[in-house]
Order: structure tokens, then sequence, then C-alpha cells
């Protein structure tokens, strides 16, 4: 597989997780993530769930419908992903992830 088909393969699957959470989960979780960047400069996405579910929403039947909320949170302009750096995935067996930029920080 390449990578153009990889990133083929990650939206599809992207797509179909974020329609089974429904727009109302990516909607509410990209607001999460705009709220959440204004008091954190970089973070993963794992950071960010965890806060979501600690703060009592409720998961997502499929949690790569993350990828919509992050794409979202991305394109409104609250963050943007790190070009180079990584974080370590604690749930993902230590793979690299992205590193998350927040464009609203404020401490």
């Amino acid at each position: 597989m390449d990578i153009q088909q990889a990133r083929a393969e990650a939206n599809i699957g992207i797509k179909r997780a974020a329609y089974r959470a429904g727009p109302q989960f990516v909607r509410t979780a990209a607001a999460f993530i705009g709220l959440y960047a204004m008091k954190h400069r970089e973070f993963g996405g794992e950071d960010v769930v965890d806060a979501y579910k600690e703060a009592g929403f409720d998961n997502p039947p499929d949690d790569r419908a993350w990828g919509a909320a992050f794409r979202l949170a991305a394109k409104e302009g609250a963050i943007r992903r790190d070009p180079v750096r990584c974080v370590v995935r604690r749930k993902g067996h230590c793979s690299p992830g992205p590193l998350w930029i927040s464009l609203t920080y404020r401490g």
C-alpha cells in the first residue's frame, strides 16, 4: 500500500466513523477541542479524548470519529498539526501520533 492509498483508506474510515457518531458528536467534540486548545499550547489527541471523557461527555461508538472532530477544529482555526514533531501514543502501542498546536492559546 502506498501513501496515497493509505491516506484514502484513512479518510474513508474517518468518514464512516463520523457518520455513525453523528454530526452532533463531531460539532461538540470540535468545540471541546477548541476550548482545550485555549488552555494548552500543544497536545496530543489522546489528551483531548481523555479530558472529554473525564468531563462526562458520551464517547462515539468508534474512536476514529475523533479524526473528523480534529479536522473540523483545524478547519475552524483552533488548531494546526505540527508538520515535524509527533507525540507517543499511549493507546496506540507507542506509535507516533500528531502533535496539535493551539492557534488560540491563552494560558
